[in-house]
């Protein structure tokens, strides 16, 4: 008599679905598996806010695609490209929120992912993935809050999902003058002060600036500056 059995990819279905449960818990998003009966999406994911941690309501769905091991269509070490079944892109489209694909290969435990939406032309079934900028990790959680946006509506906002990422500065020391020196003026215009100046030194300071009066941080009686002051013992200021 013949006997039931559990397919091999029945298994390794259910162990594909295990794994995106547990990366999009661990990335902090909420995922409700299809548990019933599916056509063609295995379960939603579910944005949270990361400060309050409240349910926003904002969805994606989720296909998942996995494998035991074998390369994937045109697979290089940068990229690769999977081809969607006809009915399966047909379906997606009906949905009314985001769907993405999510491939699982459980022999190197590998995931990447992909907008449907994002399918190439002409019939929208080929998803091209990027091995660097496609990776289903804390890397995505930007990029997948931002497609559970609603662009239909005005003056939606997501808060930014906390996730670590290299920060480049280029800043520079600036250190203030613990003295500064000030003195009336027989010019009325930086303009002026500094074509005065240059009529009497061809490289003159740059270290003032003209207000009220000159303000600088070195002696305006040097030989340099004096040309534009009108007194000759100008006050010190500490700062």
């Amino acid at each position: 008599m013949a006997r039931k059995l559990y397919s091999d990819q029945q298994l390794i279905g259910r162990q594909g679905e295990a794994l995106v449960k547990a990366r999009l818990h661990a990335m902090g998003f909420a995922f409700n598996p299809s548990d019933t009966m599916e056509a063609g999406v295995d379960g939603t994911l579910e944005i949270r806010d990361p400060v309050s941690k409240a349910a926003t309501g904002k969805l994606i769905a989720v296909q998942i695609k996995t494998t035991q091991s074998g390369d994937y269509t045109r697979e290089t070490g940068s990229s690769l490209e999977y081809l969607c079944d006809p009915e399966d892109v047909v379906y997606w489209r009906e949905w009314t929120i985001p769907v993405i694909v999510v491939l699982v290969r459980l022999s190197d435990d590998s995931m990447f992912w992909k907008a449907t939406r994002d399918g190439e032309a002409p019939d929208g079934r080929r998803l091209r993935i990027d091995k660097s900028a496609d990776v289903f990790d804390s890397s995505a959680v930007g990029d997948l809050a931002a497609l559970a946006v609603d662009t239909d509506r005005f003056g939606v906002w997501m808060p930014p999902l906390k996730s670590g990422e290299p920060l480049h500065v280029n800043l520079l020391r600036i250190d203030l003058p613990s003295t500064i020196y000030t003195a009336a003026s027989t010019v009325r215009s930086g303009r002026e002060a500094r074509a005065e100046l240059l009529r009497h030194h061809p490289n003159p300071p740059d270290e003032w600036v003209l207000r009220a009066g000159p303000l600088s941080p070195s002696p305006i009686r040097a030989p340099r500056c004096s040309r534009t002051s009108s007194t000759s013992t100008p006050s010190k200021r500490s700062v």
